[in-house]
């Protein structure tokens, strides 16, 4: 069994948890509040930038494109 197996197998009552969390729920049926919904768009789209910017930085100091695979 490979490390994603291991994980997957280890922590699948979380990951049902997750999937069953009355947020995740309405995003997928359509029921969660407008206002939620925003501020969760507004957060994640703060979380995007920050990891573009992590990113870039990590590429600029990158020897070459084999830090990349």
């Amino acid at each position: 069994m490979n490390l994603a197996e291991t994980l997957w197998q280890d922590n699948q009552d979380l990951a049902i948890a997750c999937l069953e969390h009355p947020f995740v729920q309405g995003i997928g049926d359509g029921s969660l509040d407008k206002s939620k919904f925003s501020k969760y768009v507004g957060q994640d789209a703060f979380f995007l930038e920050a990891f573009a910017r992590a990113y870039s930085i990590a590429a600029a100091k990158a020897p070459d494109w084999r830090g990349f695979q």
